[in-house]
């Protein structure tokens, strides 16, 4: 008799195992009702919470989904813990159950204005770029295209969000 196991016969042994819980990972590709959903189901015990939560890491790193849904028969409280983890490294929605996905659009931020001269003609300025990137963002200063200075830190950094955090620090 031969001791190898077909995945379909482990498949089969899995579903009948009494801890078996059925795990759905929906990464929905936008927020609209007929935006692309990409669905895995996947069978595992409720201790494989690690395990599991490992293949949505991977599946966004190579999937880019706008937001994630986890699926699952176990209370958040012993969920939320390492959603949490995970929202704390990737910048998108990740939420436990089925329910309809967050509106990605916030109300109109009011974004402080700077008040200067109109420039008439091209002169001796200072430039300034600014890249707000997913998890850096990068300053510099540029007089007659001589770089003056250059600045980086965290987009998000901890405890901060909004735009006021990202224009205090850009000024900064």
């Amino acid at each position: 008799m031969s001791h190898l196991i077909t995945t379909a016969e482990a498949l089969h042994r899995a579903a009948r195992h009494p801890r078996a819980l059925p795990w759905r990972l929906r990464f929905h590709f936008g927020f609209s009702r007929s935006a692309p959903v990409r669905e895995y189901r996947l069978l595992a015990p409720a201790s494989a919470i690690r395990v599991v939560l490992a293949r949505v890491h991977n599946g966004i790193l190579a999937l880019s989904p706008a937001a994630v849904s986890v699926v699952v028969g176990l209370p958040p409280e012993r969920l939320e813990p390492w959603l949490g983890q995970l929202r704390a490294i990737h910048a998108l929605p990740i939420l436990l159950g089925d329910g309809p996905l967050p509106t990605p659009f916030r109300p109109r931020a009011a974004i402080p204005a700077v008040s200067r001269p109109p420039l008439t003609e091209r002169g001796d300025g200072l430039a300034v770029g600014l890249d707000i990137g997913g998890t850096g963002m990068k300053a510099c200063a540029v007089r007659s295209g001589v770089l003056l200075r250059t600045a980086q830190s965290a987009t998000w950094p901890e405890g901060e969000r909004g735009l006021d955090s990202l224009v205090r620090r850009a000024r900064a």
